[in-house]
C-alpha cells in the first residue's frame, strides 16, 4: 500500500556477519577442527524399540585395530546427569531401550573410520517387549505429566459461570467432534551434530553445534563435574 506524498523507505542494511563464509563453502563447522592426537568415537545404537539389554559382545571390537575403549551399559561412563532442563536420561547408565536408535554403546579409536568399523563388531541381545510406535498406539498408556520444563503441564482458563470445560460440552447445542492428522516433517539442519574437545591446562574446549552455549556448558559442567 503506497500512502500519498511519502517518501519511499531505503532498505536497512544488515551486516550478516558469517553470510558470505556459509554460502561460500567457507565457514567452519565443529567437526572440521582438528587438535592434535584427536582420537574418534562412534555410537552404537539400538536396533529395537523397547527392551532390557540381556547381553552384549565386545570382544571383537575391542581387538580391532586402532581401538581405545568400548563403552556399553555394562562398562559405563561415569557422567552425571544434567538437570538444568528437567531430568535428563544418560546415556548408557542403564540397560532399558526405550526407543528404537538409542545410544547403547560407544567405540573410541585413534581414527574415525577405526571406530565406526570396530562399532559393527558389537552385538547386542535384547530381551524384547512390544512398542507403541505410532502416536495412536501410544495414546491408551499416555499420561498427564506434574510439570512441563518446571511449569504447569495444563493452565485452564474458563470463562464466568463455566464450572468446567466438561460441563460447558454437555450443555452446548452443538459441538463437533473430529480427528486430524497432519504430515511428518523433519528438520534439516545444515551442520550435522558433532562435538571436538580438547583439554589444555586444566580447560576442556568443545567446539559444537549449539542453540545455546551457556547451557551446554552448563550440562558439560555437571556431566565431567568440572566448574
Amino acid at each position: 500500500m503506497s500512502v500519498p506524498n511519502s517518501k519511499p523507505r531505503r532498505a536497512v542494511s544488515a551486516d550478516r556477519v558469517d553470510g558470505r563464509a556459509k554460502v561460500t563453502g567457507g565457514a567452519a563447522y565443529g567437526a572440521d577442527r582438528s587438535p592434535d592426537r584427536l582420537a574418534h568415537g562412534y555410537m552404537i545404537v539400538s536396533t529395537v524399540a523397547n527392551a532390557t539389554i540381556r547381553s552384549m559382545d565386545v570382544s571383537a571390537a575391542e581387538r580391532a585395530p586402532g581401538v581405545l575403549a568400548v563403552y556399553t551399559p555394562f562398562n559405563p561412563l561415569p557422567l552425571k546427569p544434567s538437570g538444568f532442563l528437567g531430568p535428563v536420561r544418560v546415556p548408557l547408565a542403564d540397560k532399558e531401550v526405550v526407543h528404537h536408535g538409542q545410544p547403547i554403546g560407544f567405540v573410541v579409536a585413534e581414527t574415525y573410520e577405526q571406530a565406526r568399523a570396530a562399532a559393527m563388531l558389537v552385538s547386542a541381545d535384547y530381551d524384547e517387549r512390544p512398542a507403541a510406535v505410532s502416536l495412536e498406539a501410544g495414546l491408551p498408556g499416555a499420561k498427564e505429566p506434574d510439570s512441563v520444563d518446571g511449569g504447569p503441564a495444563v493452565v485452564t482458563v474458563l470463562a464466568d459461570g463455566v464450572g468446567s470445560i466438561d460441563e460447558a460440552l454437555r450443555a452446548a447445542e452443538v459441538t463437533v467432534a473430529a480427528t486430524y492428522t497432519t504430515a511428518q516433517q523433519q528438520h534439516t539442519p545444515m551442520e550435522p551434530h558433532s562435538a571436538v574437545t580438547a583439554w589444555s591446562g586444566g580447560r576442556l574446549t568443545v567446539h559444537s553445534s549449539s542453540q545455546g552455549a551457556g547451557v551446554l556448558a552448563s550440562d558439560l559442567a555437571t556431566a565431567l563435574e568440572v566448574e
